[in-house]
């Protein structure tokens, strides 16, 4: 360094300190001074101030205490009794001449005192309320913080730090929590923190916690009982429950105020308890639920009635037919006045419902006999069941009845069979019928075999106790006598008919196979001629038509191809066309004149039927050879070319609308054009459906039947309803509806709905599925199912014919005798089915019965019938076995023809082959051979490679049939896809074909600009495959084909693509009626936009539809509409569809944006608001909000705030009126402002009105109780009220006003009297309110105090009262404080409140005291009970025993009050019982005694049985019997007498009498004595019996014997023995040689003959039988039995020869014709004869057979 810059150095340096010195820092600690208030501080000021000369202090206005400094430079302060809540300090410093100053603010706070949480009420789910926290005195508030917590969630957090404020403010904190079931038993917090950052000071307080109490009761409970109408003391659950309530409920059950025991089931919501009253009378049922502070309650109404049984009471049960039966049916005392009575009598209703007493009256007839009469009793209102009575059963007696159907008077009987004479009778007792005829008895039910004397009248008599009826029956018997003639004659002509017929059948059958063999002989020979050399086809391909055949089997080819490409069978390739019709053409000609090529033209579609605007792919073709032949298609539809090739075209029809189309397709050919035809049917045609209202109804029941169809293309579809049993209904447009009511006849009725439509000409029609009609209805039995006769022939296999109709199907059955039938089995006919089956159809409807008598025909053995028709099958067998025999030969015939004439066509075919030289692998080419292989190769190869060189061509061997050439056709190319369709950046491939090439190697490529790959190749034909297409408009592709010098080419145009990638269609924001919106539709990137078509759609409705002009690339566009909103439009949905259409190229894309729906609205008017004036705090009043046209309406919404407070609200809806209603109740008093504020959309309106809510208490008036001749002070009193104007009125009862004015308080001081006890004060205050006065009312009345007072009119001294009713001992008495009436009898005290039931045992004197606190008084109370009559065993008895002779009275004493009258009638009329007389038997019977007084009546049955000496009549005990053999010995004799007496008889003469035996023999014949006795005498009679007995002891004897010569005379005699004397019949062999004696008991034969023989039966028969005797008369035949026995020899041996000749001529004679006839076949005596006849007939050989 050098020494010059020293002083240089210094001076800097000391510059630099100077500097420094200068800047310095003030600091004051700490910077943010907090204490608390009134408390101290200590601060600290410091600075880097280095010069010890500085100085510095604190500055303040509070009182400063220095303290020392622990460094240089520091002052430290302590500022003391800090009372000012924030204050600046300064701190400062002065440093060489700069004085820097830094302040702080100190802040005052008070230590934080404990958060205050407002209690929380229990709240209902739902239900917001508003939490309040409470912080007082907080200083400074801004660092304050209040957190209010549920649980562990933080609800809200409260800051301050915005407020300037430093003094202490008491902070509020409020929050509104809506409870949920979850908040239940949560605890609430209030959290309050204040931070005194940067210090350290930090308050933490909580509140209390407040616990929630959230509760949910939604629902009102539910109160059930299973009845409400209960009788006496009967017991009935009820439960009461509530749902979705929260926490669990609590229940009480109260009947008529008096609680209920019952228990709570364990899901804690339904309470149940058993209800039941002892007492009558309607009572309320509450139910009463708690959930936390809310209760609910449920109330219903219990009906308790006393139900007894009732008693039936008639006068007799034992009626005669014809007389009346009567009675009544009673209830006992005390029942319920609503329980009705009804007596029925079976089904039948005697007296209907009424109540009690119900009497009746009923004229009984037979058919009664055995009815029960009851009682019911029944509650008209509730379910209970009616109670009965204890039934009476009747016994109807009548007289004997027969009627045709129990007694037949004709009736049919056939000889032989076992019969009965069927005669039933009717009546009660059960009448005792029998019959006689001729003398003869007969018991009707008894069999017995029916003979010819039975034929004649029956006299049948029916006879009981009560009387006799009688009835004649006529009985024919039928029988029949064999005709042996007759059935020998039948015989005979049944013979000579199976002859005659067998020979016709044999010359018919012969003339028959001989025609056969002539007209065989004739087929072979045109055969033969056919098959002949000279007749031949030519060899090599020389016959004529062997081109013609190459021609038609191309066409058979293309016939072929066309029908496989169409989908149809094809013609089988083995069949060779035929060429006849086609002329020859010549191989070398190189081409056809317009004259000499006739061609064909053919047109056929994909679908000859398509569907309402489809499409349709037609092709056409033509066998023309001409290459320049020129097609196309005429139609009226929209077309276009598919494709085209040489002799075909193929067009495209799209959008076929019309209903019917011709499509004309035509071929110029050589100048020469054709067409054809083709029909087109385009059509929607919809199924009709068939829809039925009830398929399974019941008879009578309406159906309704629908027919029906969607829509059709074109429009008018008719529909019909069709039915198999109803002739169908006209046509007619739009749905046919039926409706029938269901019959019988409907059943299984199938029904079709039939649709008709017209297209064009042509009607095409459709049917519904079949629809088949179950009606169902009961059983029924007809005539023709179920005949009610019906006859069977004994031995067959017969069934019981019964058939029901029904628906279901009916179960038949029936039964005969106590034996079951089920119809349609099959069984053995027997004589014992005769008799009436009792049928019985049933199914889920009813039942159906019927009778059906069933007769047995039966017959015994004819031998003469057997050996007849032995003889006519043994000459069957004969007249079958000819027949076959000729028919065996003539078959042989025929078969060997057939044989000879096969070998002979064989053996013709061998010659013609052998020289025709003809083989099944020759190289020629015929019509045979040529057709099938060309038809092969063409199907091969395909018909496309022939078409256009048939007839042009050259055609080798059959082994160069794979060279074809066209020696004049020029090659032609083809492309199969004239476009091609590719989506951008896609692939697509392009076919090239050409057509043949002769002489050239042909070959294919493609010209195009896109990159293109060779793809599968033919040899014909090429396949280019173009990838990732990356031009939008490329140039067409060229397909090229060469062949030899020549090019063809042929363009495909490429079509690019893109598929829109989004359609979206903008929001749509609401509108109002009438206003537009902008519809805006964007489709981003498509290509081409040419094809491109974007429509929006409201709803069904298009709004527009916009297609795009030709643009270069993919482009996004954007369609927008103006729409025009109306109320319609509301809900609608608006899309949009973009289409794009590569139509016929390619395919149709869609896209479709997601839809927008429109939101309309309309709010027209202002609310109106209608709500109260003024209103008191704590009560509420309605209110209510409507506007008119808000439009919707479910989107319309009401506001309601009353003073800022929100209300609920209820809307409902009246046509286009909306209305709120709410419930106003306001808490405070004041003018309230209430708003209506109505929302629809973007539209709002309010309505506002004034509410004055005024606190008003009603007026207390003070009056106390005071003696009578006391003085009392009425005082009249407000309380206070809001607003506090209020005026006083005190009142009298009178309307006068007995004191008034402004003041707080009124008084009234007046001097008590006993007629002011009761005496009514008012007080009125009235308040001021708004522009009206509200006034409040308060009443009382005085209350004077004085004795108890008993008077006559509120306490008689006499009472009557009526047993049964209830009645109570009330005794009215007067007095202040009010008097406790109390009565006794005996020192028992009753009741005189609740009344009892009143008996008599309540009649008697009653002392009755009336006491209050100021003394007693008393009365004596005398009650009469009077009650209705009663008739008791003691006063008069129901059985009553008197003596005929005696002197009697019959008197019944009652009991009853007033005393009753008494008076006994009888019931079957006079005499009465007024006063004592002779007994005698006509006073024995019912007697009906009566007493009565004004209460009512009584009735009591008295019997009366008269007793009397014993008497025998002949009635009871006949004098004369008679007796029957074998029936049962009783000697019964009945006698009169009461006691009834006992009576013993005994033949006279024998003292055992009568004899022991227990059936009737001839020793009981004879006379007895019968003695009757009883306490009060004896009576004799004699008897005397007569024995009858059956025939016994039948014998025959023939004279002079059994044995008889031919000729010879005898005769058969009958004895018998019985009483009555036997007649006798006879069962003899027919012949008409009998005699019968005079008394027929013999039978004289004159000159014997065969039918005379056989066995002679005698029958013996009286009345109680039969008894038959037989014996065997032979009649010697010897030699007539010889003939017959030769006679029968002899045929037999002639059929066995015949048999034994047939068997030979079957098995050798034809065989050795056979032989001889073959083996003559090639000779020369074999000679053809007359060939060539003009008849035409054929060729005729004839054979000669030579012997060998």
């Amino acid at each position: 360094m050098r020494p010059a810059a020293l002083p240089l150095l210094l001076c800097a340096v000391n510059m630099l300190a100077g500097h420094l010195h200068a800047s310095f820092e003030v600091f004051i600690e700490p910077p943010v001074p907090v204490v608390e208030y009134g408390g101290a501080v200590r601060l600290k000021c410091r600075t880097t101030c280095q010069d010890p000369s500085t100085m510095g202090d604190v500055e303040t206005s509070f009182f400063k205490h220095r303290l020392n400094a622990s460094g240089p430079g520091e002052k430290v302060v302590e500022l003391r009794n800090i009372t000012e809540w924030s204050s600046d300090i300064l701190c400062y410093y002065s440093c060489k001449g700069t004085r820097k100053t830094v302040s702080a603010t100190l802040i005052a706070y008070r230590p934080l005192e404990q958060a205050v949480l407002e209690p929380v009420p229990q709240l209902a789910v739902g239900e917001s309320h508003k939490l309040v926290c409470r912080v007082p005195r907080v200083a400074p508030v801004r660092n304050l913080t209040v957190i209010l917590r549920r649980g562990a969630t933080t609800l809200h957090t409260a800051t301050f730090e915005h407020s300037d404020k430093n003094e202490p403010q008491d902070v509020v904190v409020a929050h509104l929590v809506t409870a949920e079931r979850g908040d239940q038993g949560q605890n609430i917090t209030c959290q309050a923190l204040l931070d005194l950052q940067p210090s350290n000071v930090h308050f933490n307080t909580t509140s209390s916690p407040q616990v929630l109490d959230v509760y949910d009761f939604p629902e009102d409970p539910q109160l059930k009982m299973g009845e409400r109408y209960l009788e006496t003391d009967e017991k009935s659950n009820v439960s009461c429950s509530v749902r979705d309530v929260f926490p669990a409920p609590r229940f009480e059950l109260l009947l008529a105020g008096h609680p209920l025991p019952f228990r709570v089931t364990e899901d804690g919501l339904r309470a149940v308890a058993e209800v039941s009253h002892a007492q009558q009378g309607q009572f309320e049922l509450v139910c009463s639920v708690w959930v936390g502070p809310k209760e609910r309650r449920q109330q219903a109404l219990v009906h308790v009635y006393s139900f007894p049984q009732p008693q039936l009471n008639v006068n007799t049960s034992v009626p005669m037919e014809g007389t009346e039966v009567s009675g009544g049916c009673v209830l006992p005392p005390g029942h319920s006045p609503e329980l009705q009575l009804q007596v029925t009598a079976g089904p039948r209703v005697l007296a209907a419902w009424g109540p009690s007493p119900l009497g009746f009256t009923w004229k009984v007839s037979e058919e009664d006999n055995g009815t029960e009469m009851v009682c019911e009793a029944r509650m008209p209102a509730g379910n209970k069941p009616p109670k009965k009575s204890v039934p009476v059963v009747l016994n109807v007696t009548a007289p004997p009845k027969m009627d045709n159907k129990t007694c037949p008077p004709s009736q049919n009987w056939t000889e032989g069979e076992k019969v009965t004479l069927r005669c039933q009778a009717r009546g009660n007792p059960q009448p005792h019928v029998a019959c006689d005829k001729d003398g003869t008895h007969f018991i009707p039910g008894l069999w017995h075999v029916a003979t010819r004397t039975h034929t004649g009248t029956f006299r049948c008599r029916a006879s009981n106790a009560l009387g006799t009826a009688e009835r004649s029956i006529t009985v024919w018997v039928q029988y029949h006598d064999i005709n042996v003639g007759l059935i020998v004659a039948v015989v005979l002509v049944v013979l000579g008919a199976l002859a005659s017929a067998g020979v016709v059948y044999g010359i018919y059958y012969r003339k028959k196979k001989m025609r056969e063999y002539q007209l065989q002989k004739e087929q072979r020979r045109m055969e033969m001629q056919k098959l002949r050399p000279e007749e031949t086809v030519g060899v090599n391909g020389s016959a004529p038509g062997s081109q013609p055949a190459l021609a038609g089997a191309v066409a058979a080819a293309e016939e072929e191809e066309e029908e496989e490409d169409e989908g149809r069978a094809t013609r089988p390739s083995s069949s060779p066309p035929v060429p006849s019709s086609s002329p020859p053409v010549p191989s070398s000609s190189p081409g056809f004149a317009s004259g000499d090529s006739p061609f064909s033209v053919s047109v056929t579609g994909s679908a000859s039927e398509v569907s309402y605007g489809g499409a349709v792919l037609i092709n056409c073709s033509t066998t023309c050879a001409d290459p320049n032949a020129t097609a196309g298609v005429e139609t009226s539809l929209t077309k276009e070319e598919a494709a085209r090739g040489d002799g075909w075209l193929a067009v495209w029809l799209s959008n076929i609308t019309e209903p019917v189309s011709n499509i004309v397709c035509y071929f110029t050919c050589f100048s020469q054009r054709k067409i054809s035809s083709f029909r087109m049917l385009a059509y929607d045609f919809p199924e009709p459906v068939l829809l039925v209202s009830d398929p399974n109804t019941t008879c009578n029941h309406t159906v309704t039947l629908r027919c029906s169809a969607a829509p059709s293309q074109p429009p008018g579809l008719q529909l019909r309803l069709r039915s198999r049993r109803r002739p169908p209904a006209p046509w007619q447009e739009g749905p046919v509806s039926l409706e029938l009511t269901a019959r019988e006849e409907d059943d299984g009725d199938e029904f079709v709905c039939d649709a008709q439509l017209w297209v064009g000409d042509q009607v095409l029609n459709k049917s519904s599925d079949v629809v088949k009609l179950n009606v169902m209805y009961l059983p029924q039995l007809e005539d023709g199912s179920c005949p009610p006769s019906q006859n069977w022939t004994e031995g067959e296999e017969v069934t019981l014919r019964c058939q029901a109709r029904g628906n279901p199907q009916p179960h038949v059955a029936c039964d005969k005798d106590g034996t079951h039938f089920i119809p349609g089995l099959w069984h053995v006919a027997t004589r014992t089915h005769t008799g009436t089956f009792r049928c019985r159809a049933s199914n889920a409807l009813g039942t159906a019965e019927r009778s059906i008598t069933v007769w047995v025909q039966y017959h015994d053995i004819n031998v003469g019938l057997i050996v007849a028709v032995v003889l006519v099958v043994v000459g069957s067998l004969a007249s079958s076995g000819i027949a076959y025999g000729i028919y065996y030969r003539n078959k042989k015939i025929q078969e060997y023809q057939l044989r000879e004439r096969q070998r002979r066509m064989e053996m013709e075919q061998r010659r013609l082959v052998s020289s025709t030289g003809i083989t099944a692998t020759g190289t020629g080419s015929s019509t045979g051979a040529g057709t099938a292989p060309w038809a092969a190769w063409a199907r091969r190869f395909g018909v496309a490679a022939l078409r256009g060189c048939v007839g042009r061509g050259e055609v080798g061997a059959w082994a160069e049939l794979h060279v074809w050439r066209c020696t004049h056709a020029a090659p032609t190319r083809a492309i199969r896809k004239r476009v091609a369709v590719v989506p951008f950046g896609g692939s697509v491939a392009i076919n090239c074909s050409h057509s043949a090439c002769p002489d050239h190697e042909p070959s294919l490529g493609l010209e195009t600009s896109l990159t293109k790959n060779a793809a599968a190749a033919g040899s014909r034909w090429q396949s280019f495959l173009l990838v990732n297409v990356s031009e939008w408009s490329p140039q067409p592709a060229l397909c090229y084909a060469t062949c030899g010098e020549q090019r063809a080419t042929a363009p495909a145009a490429v079509l690019v693509y893109r598929v829109p990638e989004r359609v979206v269609l903008e929001p749509v924001p609401a509108a109002a009626v009438g206003e537009s919106r902008n519809l805006t539709c964007r489709v981003a990137e498509a290509a081409p936009l040419a094809n491109l078509t974007v429509t929006l759609r409201r709803g069904g409705e298009t709004l527009r539809t916009q297609s795009f002009g030709a643009a270069a690339g993919s482009a996004s566009v954007a369609v927008s509409h103006l729409l025009t909103v109306g109320p319609g439009d509301h809900g609608q949905d608006v899309t949009c569809h973009a289409e794009l259409s590569l139509r016929p190229h390619g395919p149709l894309f869609a896209r479709a944006a997601v839809p927008v729906k429109l939101v309309v609205y309309a709010l027209p008017e202002p609310p109106q608001l209608q709500a109260p004036v003024r209103l008191e705090a704590g009560t509420a009043a309605n209110a209510s909000c409507w506007v008119v046209g808000a439009f919707p309406a479910e989107d319309t919404h009401f506001s309601l705030v009353l003073d800022g407070r929100s209300l609920d609200v209820a809307v409902t809806e009246a046509g286009d009126t909306l209305t709120a209603s709410t419930r106003l109740s306001p808490r405070t008093a004041g003018l309230q402002e209430l708003n209506c504020t109505v929302t629809v959309g973007a539209a709002a309106r309010t309505a506002r009105a004034q509410l004055h809510v005024y606190r008003f208490p009603a007026p207390i008036l003070e009056l106390s109780p005071v003696p009578a001749g006391g003085e009392v002070t009425v005082t009249c009193r407000a309380a206070a009220t809001e607003p506090p104007a209020v005026r006083l009125q005190l009142r009298d009862a009178d309307g006068g006003v007995l004191a008034e004015g402004p003041q707080p308080q009124l008084e009234l001081r007046l001097v008590a009297q006993r007629e002011d006890d009761g005496r009514w004060f008012g007080c009125r205050a009235s308040l001021a309110v708004g522009d009206g006065t509200v006034t409040k009312d308060t009443e009382a009345w005085l209350a004077v105090l004085y004795m108890p007072e008993m008077e006559a009119s509120s306490c008689p001294s006499n009472r009557t009262w009526l047993q049964g009713t209830r009645e109570a001992l009330s005794c009215g008495a007067t007095g202040n404080p009010a008097p406790t009436v109390t009565c006794a009898r005996d020192g028992a005290t009753v009741s005189t409140q609740r009344p009892e039931l009143v008996t008599r045992s309540r009649a008697g004197t009653y002392l009755c005291n009336a006491t209050n606190s100021l003394g007693t008084r008393s009365r004596l109370v005398t009650v009469r009970v009077e009650y209705e009559p009663s008739l008791t065993e003691s006063g008069c008895p129901a059985h009553r025993t008197w003596v005929e002779g005696e002197q009697r009275e019959l008197a019944c004493r009652a009991e009853g009050d007033p005393a009753p009258s008494t008076r006994c009638t009888r019931d079957e009329g006079p005499p009465g019982t007024g006063g004592g007389r002779a007994v005698s038997r006509s006073d024995a019977g019912r007697y009906t005694c009566r007493a009565t007084n004004k209460h009512g009546s009584a009735l009591r049955s008295v019997y009366v049985s008269v007793e009397y000496e014993p008497s025998i009549g002949e009635a009871g005990c006949p004098a004369r019997r008679l007796w029957v053999e074998g029936t049962a010995a009783e000697l019964g004799c009945n006698a009169s007498g009461n006691p009834l007496p006992h009576v013993a008889c005994a033949k006279l003469g024998d003292p055992h009498a009568p004899p022991a035996s227990p059936n009737v023999t001839r020793a009981h014949a004879g006379t007895y004595q019968c003695r009757a006795t009883n306490a009060h005498g004896s009576a004799l009679r004699n008897i005397t019996i007569t024995v009858e007995y059956s025939p016994v002891a039948v014998s025959l004897r023939v004279v002079p014997s059994a044995n008889v010569s031919r000729g010879a005379s005898f005769s058969v005699e009958c004895r018998a023995e019985g009483l009555p004397a036997p007649t006798f019949g006879w069962a003899l062999p027919p012949a008409p040689n009998l005699r019968f004696g005079a008394d027929n008991r013999s039978v004289a034969v004159a000159r014997a003959a065969a039918a005379n023989r056989g066995v002679y039966t005698c029958t013996a028969s009286n009345r109680h039988g039969r008894r038959a005797g037989s014996v065997v008369v032979r009649v010697d035949e010897s030699r007539l039995a010889l003939l017959v026995s030769l006679g029968v020899l002899g045929a037999v041996t002639v059929l066995g020869l015949a048999a034994a000749g047939i068997y030979y001529l079957k098995t050798t004679a034809c065989k050795k014709g056979e032989y001889n006839v073959r083996d003559a076949e090639g000779t020369s005596e074999g000679a053809r004869l007359h060939r060539g006849d003009a008849g035409g007939r054929g060729e005729v050989f004839g054979i000669q057979l030579t012997p060998t």
